[in-house]
């Protein structure tokens, strides 16, 4: 991803308010490092067991970022610095459009959507653990 119109210390205050929902399972896979007036950077899991973590299409967890993940840590951006603009694959993302847009990551003729590929829709296992 690329973040523009905001700081590095944005995205590293947006990274511990969204380990907060997460319970510090949240992570940088690639730290944001700066290209010119942009930061590029991407969402990891401490533990693929935890809270966060994409499913792959087998259902094999990974250690991906989840689709809810990476839509809390948009949110969180977008209210820290409002005029921050995201850059996820070809999709422009910013406070007023493009945040929570769900998307087909199987095939057509085993679809999976993006929102599906983790457990975050069952947040109550996690919270009856403790988690």
């Amino acid at each position: 991803m690329i973040a523009r119109k905001c700081t590095i210390e944005d995205l590293f205050v947006t990274l511990d308010f969204v380990n907060r929902k997460y319970h510090e399972n949240i992570r940088w896979n690639r730290a944001p490092e700066k290209c010119g007036a942009r930061y590029r950077f991407t969402l990891r899991v401490n533990s693929r067991t935890g809270p966060g973590a994409k499913r792959g299409f087998s259902g094999r967890r990974t250690t991906a970022a989840c689709w809810h993940v990476h839509g809390h840590f948009f949110d969180t951006l977008f209210r820290i610095c409002p005029s921050a603009i995201i850059r996820a694959g070809n999709q422009k993302i910013t406070k007023e459009t493009g945040n929570w847009q769900d998307r087909n990551i199987g095939s057509d003729f085993h679809p999976l959507m993006y929102s599906e590929s983790c457990e975050c829709r069952h947040e109550k296992r996690y919270q009856k653990r403790g988690l």
